[in-house]
């Protein structure tokens, strides 16, 4: 993702986020978001969700990252709530292009659109 929409998720939601840019022996968000920019209403919107919920103190992203066509957001400090939250937007990227957002149909190891498979 670009480093923009990075930062604007970091400032966003800075409790969920705050081990962005860590040591990557604490955390690997040390490598920021490990997607493409079409993914980022989605990780708005489930942020935003998740925050709804008055989650713990201790939670935070551990990593979120693109991994075989879809959004993983791997967290600690964890509810079942958050849990079932980012089960449905892991499920929802599927259905999203990670390029640019529109709606998408799954091609090979990434989800993208018909307009940017091009």
């Amino acid at each position: 993702m670009n480093i923009d929409l990075e930062v604007a998720l970091v400032e966003r939601f800075p409790q969920i986020f705050r081990d962005y840019n860590a040591p990557p022996a604490e955390s690997c968000m040390a490598f920021g978001f490990e997607c493409d920019d079409g993914w980022y209403e989605l990780l708005g919107q489930t942020c935003e969700k998740i925050m709804a919920t008055d989650p713990p103190e201790k939670f935070r992203a551990a990593a979120v990252k693109e991994k075989l066509g879809g959004l993983r957001f791997y967290v600690s400090g964890s509810t079942d709530e958050i849990d079932t939250i980012i089960t449905a937007a892991e499920n929802t990227s599927f259905k999203v292009c990670e390029l640019c957002g529109d709606l998408a149909h799954e091609a090979g190891h990434k989800t993208i659109c018909a307009s940017c498979r091009g």
